[in-house]
């Protein structure tokens, strides 16, 4: 094996690593959304209203881990491109702002109060809301959540299948893309 082939190989698989730790993100998002949606009342999980902090925790660190996929860095590390991603996906792509806000005003920033409300319009003027209050998610948010998770997913799955092309193309490595 050449050298540039070797280096070749390494920059595939840094990016493939790159894109699996996007996809531990998203499947992190995805239990803290079901279990949200498991217990998103009292009658579900009275203990877990009662404290609360269980659905500031699961709320917080689903937003995070989201956000995180598409985190400006200068270390290197894999990003995603919203527009990449949600391209002709115009509610999607609100919804993901509307996110980016959420976790830049409140978890990061701590710019708005609790008991606020964030309203963010969509292209069509429609409002897109999400409470600054644990619990309060829709189920029209539950499904652009899971939206978002299974199309940024579908996404990173095709760019890794990509990358593994690329190998078997370039220099006749096959690698297995589960």
């Amino acid at each position: 094996m050449t050298d540039d082939q070797q280096e070749k190989i390494d920059t595939a698989l840094k990016r493939i690593n790159g894109y699996a730790h996007i996809r531990r993100r998203l499947l992190t998002c995805g239990y803290c959304l079901e279990q949200l949606r498991l217990h998103d009342s009292y009658e579900s999980s009275p203990k877990l209203w009662d404290t609360r902090q269980s659905f500031f925790s699961l709320y917080e660190s689903m937003i995070i881990s989201y956000i995180s996929c598409y985190n400006n860095n200068s270390s290197g590390k894999t990003k995603l491109n919203k527009n990449k991603v949600y391209r002709g996906m115009s509610d999607l792509l609100t919804f993901h702002d509307s996110l980016y806000i959420y976790r830049n005003k409140l978890i990061a920033h701590n710019e708005y109060e609790i008991d606020k409300t964030l309203y963010i319009k969509d292209e069509n003027g429609i409002c897109i809301y999400m409470r600054i209050d644990i619990g309060v998610m829709n189920e029209h948010h539950y499904d652009l959540f899971y939206n978002l998770i299974n199309t940024t997913y579908d996404f990173i799955y095709k760019k890794v299948n990509e990358i593994a092309c690329g190998l078997e193309k370039e220099i006749g490595i096959k690698v297995r893309v589960e």
